[in-house]
């Protein structure tokens, strides 16, 4: 019998093996995979969300470090790895807008946007972008449009 990760509680996460059959096995020892934190499903089995997840502490770690080169390697690996990831967009575009790189900043943002067009902190990030490129009828727009949708 082999184990998964690690306890969860007092119950061990289990996998039967083949040849110790369903004689054998503790079939209450199962739980159903949405019940497992990422590192306890087997690896052939962690999504691609997961995988962004990470990516995304990583990247914030390394800005939250000072290290925004890092951070933007990071997200622009998850971009490559996941194309068009909403939330990789709105962070590079973040740690874009703090770099002061603001044509990029805006074209990673306003994809984010493409994906998620009512998500009230990306808006307000292209509010805040718009304001430093001196586009302020866009900025004035974005605002107007964040307080409607988070109330």
């Amino acid at each position: 019998m082999g184990r998964i990760g690690g306890k969860r509680g007092s119950k061990s996460v289990t996998l039967c093996s083949v040849a110790s059959g369903p004689a054998n096995h503790d079939w209450n020892r199962h739980r159903p995979l949405a019940d497992m934190t990422a590192s306890e499903r087997p690896s052939t089995m962690r999504t691609n969300q997961n995988d962004s997840d990470d990516l995304i502490r990583r990247s914030v770690a390394a800005f939250n470090s000072g290290n925004h080169g890092q951070a933007i390697d990071v997200c622009e690996l998850g971009l490559k790895q996941h194309p068009g990831d909403p939330a990789l967009c709105h962070l590079l575009a973040a740690v874009l807008f703090a770099k002061a790189d603001l044509p990029e900043a805006r074209a990673r943002i306003e994809a984010s946007l493409a994906t998620r067009p009512d998500n009230v902190p990306a808006l307000i990030l292209a509010c805040r972008i718009a304001r430093a490129e001196g586009r302020f009828e866009a900025a004035f727009q974005l605002l107007d449009r964040a307080p409607r949708l988070s109330s």
